[in-house]
């Protein structure tokens, strides 16, 4: 059985920038944070925040 006719073609992968998200700053983002399945946040290194979140007591 062939799945010529209905397989799915992939987008090509590539190079994916992530900047920091801190207000003003235009670092390379090499901190990815995401909780479960939500979109991560991208932080640098002077920026990068304590993960997993401090609870709360």
């Amino acid at each position: 059985m062939s799945d010529e006719g209905v397989a799915i073609k992939r987008p090509e992968g590539g190079i994916v920038e992530h900047l920091c998200e801190h207000p003003g700053c235009t670092k390379w983002g090499s901190f990815g944070y995401a909780h479960g399945r939500a979109a991560p946040h991208w932080y640098c290194f002077e920026h990068q925040i304590e993960w997993p979140p401090a609870k709360k007591s």
